[in-house]
Parts: structure tokens; sequence; C-alpha cells
């Protein structure tokens, strides 16, 4: 059987180093857990291990084969030879394959490049971004998927596309992926931007010569254009005005330009904006349209997808409250000119002092009605005695019974996601507000013999 570790890294025998196995391997962790569910299902998560069955022998039931999804490190106890210290060497192992047709194949699978960019080629200052031979709908679907948009969305070869994953966190929600294209043929994708990319709007399929709505993003562009209105937008909040924008705002100088927003602050800003760019590339008809216009439930971030899809809004409903907007109109403030040189109210002379207020608020009270009727009545009683809140004692008292407990008992949210009765608390609070008496309440000795009874010192009720 090979050894898997994952520092013997060669390709058919001999070593390879130009392949970027630290690179790849860290990508590969980063994505740990789906490629897990993918390259052994049926297995579990136990906390931070993943449990499976081993397909290179006749394995029957869980337990012995084991990768830590946080680490990469991974063993089966029933084979002291299987073991390794990443994804790469389990890849390499569980497929027969050697460290570099692993590695390259993780690469190719995640979109990431596969050599590193001092390796072979000494002179290159950069590797050139991997192209990957996918076909005209780029990267296939993973399960981790939630949508997403071709650019062009219509019409000719498929240049850029926009992926949104969900279960991810926030900055990592948006994956795009770019058209490689080589005398005017498709060559390819690459995860990478071309240098000679040009940024194109993302318009719907119908045309209107007298009227143009620019949404946020995608997903709105979309569903205006399936109710059968004139649309475009170059992406959300974040990615919405490039260079270009004021080269396709020139062409809609004779038509009424409807901004769509969300119903937020972020939304209002980006929306004027987009109008102050419009103004300024000679659009002359202008209008703002926020859904919470014509929903009087519409609740905060909501859009207009939310307006059509649960509040019941119609293309006639979105046409008659448009005709009634006012034009949005330039103004000092909106055109960030001043708008009174004398005002003093807004000089060094007349500062705005609530600044300087350090104070925070009234903070909510610990919910002490969820632990049962005697914790709360110790609760109340030792913060009777040490002079101070029920917060600043029943916390540590948390964090206090979590460490005794330890992994003796586990939560399980699920078939497959085990978690240890683990918890971290601190007190945070200005001085003289009664920290410290709360935490001394736990230091006097005759504290464990009288409160925690039961197995290893844990308290009846939490045991139970």
């Amino acid at each position: 059987m090979r050894n898997n570790h994952d520092s013997n890294r060669s390709v058919n025998g001999q070593p390879d180093r130009s392949i970027d196995f630290k690179g790849i391997a860290a990508a590969a962790l980063a994505s740990a857990k789906s490629l897990l569910h993918e390259w052994l299902p049926g297995g579990r998560f136990e906390g931070r291990e993943y449990v499976a069955l081993n397909p290179t022998r006749n394995d029957r039931s869980l337990g012995s084969f084991k990768i830590n999804w946080q680490t990469g490190e991974w063993s089966d106890f029933a084979d002291p030879n299987a073991k390794g210290g990443d994804l790469i060497s389990l890849f390499a192992y569980i497929n027969n394959l050697d460290q570099g047709q692993a590695a390259r194949q993780i690469a190719e699978k995640l979109g990431v490049s596969t050599y590193k960019s001092n390796g072979l080629n000494n002179h290159a200052k950069k590797s050139p971004p991997k192209i990957c031979s996918w076909g005209e709908e780029g990267p296939a679907v993973g399960h981790d998927e939630l949508r997403r948009h071709y650019y062009p969305k219509n019409g000719g070869p498929k240049l850029k596309v926009k992926i949104k994953r969900r279960n991810v966190p926030k900055h990592k929600e948006w994956l795009t992926c770019y058209r490689v294209i080589r005398d005017g043929t498709p060559a390819g994708w690459q995860w990478e931007k071309p240098k000679d990319y040009r940024d194109r709007p993302y318009f719907g399929t119908h045309r209107n010569d007298k009227l143009m709505f620019w949404p946020e993003g995608e997903k709105d562009a979309d569903t205006l254009d399936r109710l059968g209105l004139p649309v475009f937008t170059f992406g959300g909040t974040g990615d919405g005005l490039p260079e270009r924008a004021k080269f396709y705002l020139e062409r809609l100088k004779g038509r009424l330009l409807v901004i769509v927003i969300d119903n937020d602050k972020s939304g209002s800003e980006h929306g004027h904006e987009k109008a102050k760019l419009a103004h300024a590339a000679g659009v002359a008809r202008i209008r703002i349209f926020n859904p919470a216009a014509a929903w009087p439930d519409c609740k905060e971030k909501a859009d207009i997808s939310d307006w059509i899809t649960e509040g019941g809004g119609t293309r006639e409903q979105l046409l008659e409250i448009v005709e009634r907007l006012d034009d949005w109109q330039p103004t000092a403030k909106n055109t960030n000119e001043p708008t009174n040189t004398d005002d003093t109210s807004l000089s060094w002379e007349s500062p705005d002092r609530s600044l300087l207020d350090d104070r925070r608020g009234e903070l909510p009270p610990f919910p002490l009605d969820v632990l049962s009727p005697s914790w709360q009545e110790w609760g109340t009683n030792a913060a009777h005695g040490a002079g101070t809140s029920v917060d600043h004692v029943v916390v540590p008292l948390l964090g206090i019974a979590s460490s005794l407990i330890g992994i003796a008992r586990r939560i399980r949210a699920s078939k497959s996601w085990l978690e240890p009765f683990t918890m971290w608390t601190a007190i945070v609070g200005y001085s003289g507000t009664g920290k410290t008496p709360g935490l001394d309440r736990f230091a006097v000795p005759r504290f464990e013999p009288k409160l925690f009874v039961g197995a290893a010192g844990v308290p009846r009720e939490i045991e139970e």
C-alpha cells in the first residue's frame, strides 16, 4: 500500500516541486466539508472529524476511518500505514493516485492554479492563470450553488458567469469566472479577470425606446425581464458602477431611466450615486423606485423581487407607480457641492458634540426565564449577595458549567452533526459595574460541593 504522507510529493515516481501542493491543500481545506461529502459519501461529521467508510478495503462500519476537516489530517486506525497530513494525500489514497495526479485533479476541480509562480519557470514573475476546458456553460454546478448569471444573458457566446453560493461566509458568496477568447474563438474559462476584459451590462431580452429599468443586481434584472420590461444592470451595490458605465448610460439620453433600489440605507445611497452618474452622462429623466413605496409591509433590505413574489406586485402596478414618481433632480447635496458656505453649523466653530457621548444605551436584561426555577432562584440570590447584576453571575456560571461538562455530553443537531457542550463566555462592562464580585462568587471553596452534584460534578438538571 502506498505511503500517503504529504511529504511524499512525486509525479510518476519523480519529484515535482513546481506543483503548488501547499496552495492546493489550503484551497481544498477551505472546501473540506463539501469535498469530503463528495469523495466519501455516507459519512458523518462528529465535531472536528468526518467519519466515513474506507473505500480501499472491505469496511462495513463507521468508526476507524476519520478525517479532521479543519486540519486535513486523516488516518484509519485499522491500518497503521493509512494516514496523511492533508486532503491531497487523502484523495491520492482513496483513488490510488500519486501526489501530483491528486493535486492536479483537485486544482482542476476547485479552479485554482496548479503550479507555483516560482516553479520551473523561475524567470516568470507570476504563473499564468489556469485555463479550464469547460464548455459553453462554464464551471460545473456545485452542491452549494444557489444561482448563476451569464454575461451576456442572451445572444453571442457567454463571456462571464457570476455564481452565488449558499452556506459560505458573506465575502465568499460570489464567484466570477471569465471566458478566455483567443483569435475570436473561446478557448476555456479562468477565475482570474483577463487583462483585456471589458465590463458589459447585464441586459434583459426586451427593448423599449422610451423606458429602461436599472436595478441593483442580476436577480432583480431577471425578475423585471420576466415581467416583459426593459432592464440592465452591472451588478449589486459593490460592483455596480464600473468605469465603462457612463459609456452605456449615454445611450439612454432619450429614455426615462428608472433606478430600482433595495429598501435599506446602502441601497438608497447607491441609487443616488447611479442617478448622479446617469445625469452626468446626459440622461434627462431619472426616477428612483423603492419597493416600500408600493408595499406597506416591505421589510428592511427587501427588493423588487421580494415585492413581486411575496407582496403580490405586478407589472401594471409597477408601471402605474413609476408614472406617479417625481423626476430625480440634482441638488447641491447630491452633487457633492456645498449648500451654504456661510452656514456655521457645518464649520469647525460648531462641531457635532454628540460624537463625544460614550453612553451605550440600555442593555436588555439577562433572560433568566430560560433557566429552571431552582437556577433562577440561585442566580437571583447569588447576585444579591454579591451586590451585582444577575448577568455578572449567571454568565460565568454558564462558562464554568460548560468546562465541567466538557465532552462528557454532546448535542446532536442532526444525524451527522454532533457538538460537545462548549460555551465561551465573557463579561464586558465599565469599571465599577460589578464584574469582579460576580466572578468572585465562584472562587469560594464551598461552591463545588454545594452546587454541583451528579456525574463528573455536573448539575443534575444539565446531566439529565
